[in-house]
């Protein structure tokens, strides 16, 4: 069982990892060039939130699905692109 676990911490690192890249990298496409970075990272804080809260509805086998990733980052970079708009 802590084999899973380890897996499953693996896996979910490697997602936070790469979501938070793409979502980083909207901001700096996408964010006003004038934003702090506190207004920037509330941003990131926000979108990498939602990430957990999918991460943990998910099983160790969805979460190694890679179109289930492609699916969350193009949904992530729109969120980001939202929360932006909002502000």
């Amino acid at each position: 069982m802590n084999t899973i676990r380890i897996d499953r911490a693996a896996i979910e690192d490697d997602i936070l990892q790469q979501v938070g890249h793409e979502v980083q990298e909207a901001l700096l496409m996408y964010a006003p060039e004038q934003w702090t970075d506190e207004d920037l990272d509330a941003i990131e804080e926000k979108v990498t939130k939602h990430t957990r809260l999918v991460m943990a509805a998910l099983s160790t086998d969805e979460l190694q699905s890679p179109g289930a990733l492609r699916r969350h980052i193009a949904n992530a970079i729109a969120d980001t692109k939202r929360l932006i708009h909002e502000r």
